[in-house]
């Protein structure tokens, strides 16, 4: 157990070592949150360094036995798909907070994100016992524009690029490794590696990345376009860019003043931010170009730190919030 404080929820993170975990355990420190106890825990027992957070290092713990999480109130799961499943059939009684996204089909699971969810609607599914998933960031900037667009149908053309700590700090440790190497002149890759170094190429979950952006993008906005979205691992550690092509549509003179007013959104004049600029940004910064048939958008973000505030804004606005009322 990381911390304890006389009052307020139970709180784990599972996962806290990882890319999104360490992240989230930032923000609960910098946000204040009123925790009465913190557990910080590894999913693997190669995964369990400490964290550092609030100027201290936090101690985390191999989690061997998915039952220690029920005398959490609340437990964030920043964790594998196949572990956050085996967690939720578990059913611990603790409050879940998917941020994998693969207890999407979990009975009584749903998808929930700011700005798309009311807190009287995240209260009445805190009541009910349901696995609170938050969407993948590209869907989650993805609905974001559109939802501000207005736009509900035609084609949306994107791509996704993606920064090596999307998969993890794993993949970025082997980007690092490997661009040192590569500057070095040292560089040789095993049978079957993919250099990530220096190098731009199609990520290798792409697949099952545009299926969930697609049904995420769905869930949150309701009637919503077809989407047909590539994924690229860029040789970056950190940050994503996402490039969008929408059709021109009825209003849409008004679009760059819808942008500017849109929750979330910093819209850029002149010259396109770059992805480095994003990085810590709490808001999707975003710049349009003008074409006679489509907008082209150009949208930067810090994927670890929109993961990990969608999934501390579920907690405030759900447990929080209806313990405080209560």
């Amino acid at each position: 157990m990381a911390t304890n404080r006389p009052q307020g929820p139970r709180v784990a993170v599972v996962g806290a070592s990882g890319a999104v975990g360490s992240q989230l355990v930032e923000l609960i420190f910098e946000r204040g949150l009123n925790f009465g106890s913190l557990g910080l825990f590894a999913s693997s027992a190669n995964d369990a360094p400490n964290v550092e957070s609030a100027g201290q290092e936090q101690r985390v713990e191999h989690l061997e036995d998915f039952q220690a999480l029920a005398e959490f109130d609340l437990a964030f799961l920043a964790v594998p798909a196949q572990v956050a499943l085996e967690i939720a059939a578990a059913r611990l009684g603790s409050m879940l907070i998917d941020i994998s996204g693969a207890c999407e089909d979990h009975p009584g699971a749903a998808l929930v994100a700011p700005g798309f969810t009311p807190r009287q609607r995240l209260l009445e599914l805190q009541a009910r016992g349901a696995v609170f998933v938050t969407p993948h960031p590209v869907a989650l900037v993805t609905a974001t524009i559109l939802r501000a667009l207005g736009v509900e149908s035609g084609l949306v053309s994107a791509v996704a690029m993606l920064g090596a700590s999307s998969l993890g700090k794993h993949r970025a440790r082997q980007a690092i490794i490997q661009s040192a190497a590569a500057l070095n002149g040292e560089l040789d890759l095993a049978d079957g590696e993919t250099q990530l170094a220096f190098n731009l190429c199609l990520s290798p979950d792409r697949d099952r990345l545009a299926r969930t952006v697609s049904r995420q993008v769905a869930g949150l906005v309701g009637r919503a376009p077809e989407l047909a979205l590539q994924s690229v691992q860029v040789p970056v550690l950190h940050g994503a860019a996402l490039s969008l092509c929408v059709p021109q549509a009825q209003g849409a003179a008004d679009w760059r003043e819808r942008l500017r007013s849109a929750p979330g959104v910093l819209f850029e004049k002149g010259e396109p931010a770059g992805l480095i600029d994003a990085v810590n940004q709490e808001a999707i910064v975003v710049s349009v170009a003008e074409e006679k048939s489509a907008r082209l958008l150009w949208c930067v973000f810090d994927n670890l730190r929109l993961a990990a505030l969608a999934a501390l804004w579920t907690a405030e606005n759900a447990i929080f919030a209806g313990q405080a009322a209560t």
